[in-house]
């Protein structure tokens, strides 16, 4: 699941990195403040997804609460 989420991920934003990276577009700054909170989002996918598959539930339900906090980031985000 996270390795297909991170394709996913690749697909849909990498050549759009790469399009602003030659100036092909502008993106505005709240943009790039969503993108840091979404990929520390899909980090702690990640890594809640290892800790579970290692059988570190403490760990794993712990990250999951952390996650679960980035979330009223991603809410204030939506919010411009």
């Amino acid at each position: 699941m996270v390795a297909a989420s991170f394709a996913i991920l690749s697909l849909a934003f990498v050549p759009e990195a790469i399009a602003y990276g030659r100036g092909a577009f502008p993106i505005p700054p709240i943009l790039h403040v969503h993108a840091a909170i979404m990929a520390a989002w899909v980090a702690g996918f990640a890594i809640q997804a290892y800790l579970g598959m290692k059988g570190k539930i403490v760990q794993h339900q712990r990250a999951g609460r952390v996650t679960f906090g980035r979330m009223a980031s991603l809410g204030i985000d939506g919010v411009r």
